[in-house]
């Protein structure tokens, strides 16, 4: 059986908010942020990615996005000689003071990784604590900027 992490927050916003602040907070190094041809904050089912950052390849595709409410896909970290397999499903539950966002991640390691196996399972860990974090800015942001009318504010 692949080992597997769930992880779940609570968020104020509604489920379109937090689903908008979600598609920005996965693009990073996956897809363009404010693509045009994007039908909303992420691509369709089939899109495939790849990002190269430092010695590390993520490659991957959507397989799954029922909007507002969950994203599913499926990438590779190329971290040689180490492979790790991940699906991740997303799924926004609401609730009475907010929303529950919920990531569940099933992976699977190559031989390489299965000896440093407690290696992955912190770095995975710690990836997806930040992007839970990243999701409240990227939420408190994208609320700031609509309370604000859409309009910057500088602070002084």
């Amino acid at each position: 059986m692949a080992p597997r992490q769930q992880l779940d927050a609570i968020y104020p916003g509604s489920v379109g908010e937090i689903f908008a602040a979600l598609g920005q907070t996965l693009a990073f190094r996956r897809w363009p942020r404010a693509a045009e041809w994007l039908p909303g904050p992420v691509p369709g089912p089939g899109y495939r990615y790849r990002c190269q950052f430092g010695s590390v390849l993520r490659a991957g595709r959507v397989v799954e996005v029922i909007r507002p409410v969950a994203i599913t896909f499926k990438e590779v970290l190329h971290d040689p000689p180490c492979r790790v397999s991940l699906t991740l499903r997303w799924r926004i539950d609401p609730g009475l003071s907010g929303c529950t966002v919920r990531l569940r991640a099933q992976y699977r390691l190559n031989h390489a990784a299965v000896l440093r196996a407690r290696h992955w399972e912190r770095r995975l860990a710690q990836h997806f604590r930040n992007q839970f974090a990243f999701l409240a800015v990227n939420l408190e942001r994208m609320q700031g900027e609509r309370a604000g009318g859409g309009q910057r504010q500088n602070v002084i």
